[in-house]
């Protein structure tokens, strides 16, 4: 009875590519508004019988998931019965849940402990835009009020997060002088896997990301449209960026609003609980 449940799963598989999640043990991964995970229907199976293996991928970002590959890492000896035909892109609050059927080793001896590998990819950006307004010296001393970051919009979401930060007090524009406002981007991994750049999560194209940037006045230390490098195992980085107003530009009010993007590829890598598959020789 229960191979028949199982198998029954197959058409509506083939359908949809999308179904109702597999009860039973689950592992997985989740930070920056994504939740993967990976669950099998038993933990114990007798030899030669079948297997669900259900993978859920949850976004949460305002930003899609798109380009999603998933690479399943068989044990030794299984069969597998059929898998998703797609991966679609999971838009903002979609969840996307598919399964694998796979068939025991029916040879087995001794009670013997499998595992199963998945890696999960996508492709993702993440936004955040920030607004500052700059005030010459001389509307300071008539009117007390100062430069100061005016809006901080909340990032798009995502494993990778952008934060502003200032380089100590906002300062003035000067008449005749201009101004240059030191201004840092933080980009960070939150995440529970890794960024990389390029087709594969290779050593080389690891805990890299794209990074860009639009706004009047602004520029950064690494130009729009260059690589990054996430330092402290791939958990970090700084930009350093100025706002230059120029001589002929200071006005006593100014207000410049910059963007960030980031652009990148994500990689989970999960793995199962412990199969035991039973020995049926007596």
């Amino acid at each position: 009875m229960r191979k028949l449940t199982i198998l029954l799963l197959i058409p509506l598989l083939l359908l949809s590519g999308c179904v109702g999640q597999i009860p039973g043990i689950q592992t997985g991964a989740k930070g920056g508004d994504i939740s993967v995970s990976l669950s099998v229907d038993s933990t114990e199976i007798p030899a030669g019988n079948p297997l669900g293996l259900s993978i859920s991928i949850e976004n949460r970002a305002m930003m899609p998931i798109k380009n999603v590959n998933i690479f399943i890492t068989k044990p030794e000896k299984w069969t597998q019965v059929s898998g998703p035909p797609s991966f679609p892109d999971i838009q903002r609050d979609g969840i996307w849940e598919g399964i694998w059927l796979y068939t025991a080793p029916s040879s087995v001896m001794v009670d013997t402990p499998y595992k199963f590998y998945a890696r999960i990819t996508f492709s993702m950006s993440t936004s955040r835009g920030v607004s500052v307004t700059l005030v010459s010296y001389d509307y300071y001393k008539r009117t007390g009020e100062r430069s100061k970051v005016s809006t901080q919009t909340p990032d798009t979401g995502g494993p990778i997060g952008i934060e502003f930060g200032q380089l100590g007090q906002m300062s003035y524009m000067y008449s005749g002088q201009g101004a240059t406002i030191p201004l840092k981007v933080i980009i960070s991994n939150r995440g529970a896997g890794k960024a990389y750049v390029g087709n594969e999560p290779s050593s080389t194209n690891l805990n890299k990301v794209k990074f860009s940037y639009t706004g009047d006045f602004f520029s950064c230390s690494i130009p729009s449209g260059e690589i990054v490098y996430l330092m402290k195992e791939g958990s970090v980085a700084t930009v350093m960026c100025n706002i230059n107003i120029p001589a002929n530009q200071v006005t006593d009010i100014k207000t410049i609003s910059v963007s960030v993007t980031v652009e990148y590829n994500y990689v989970y890598d999960l793995v199962s609980p412990t199969i035991t598959v039973r020995s049926t020789t007596y």
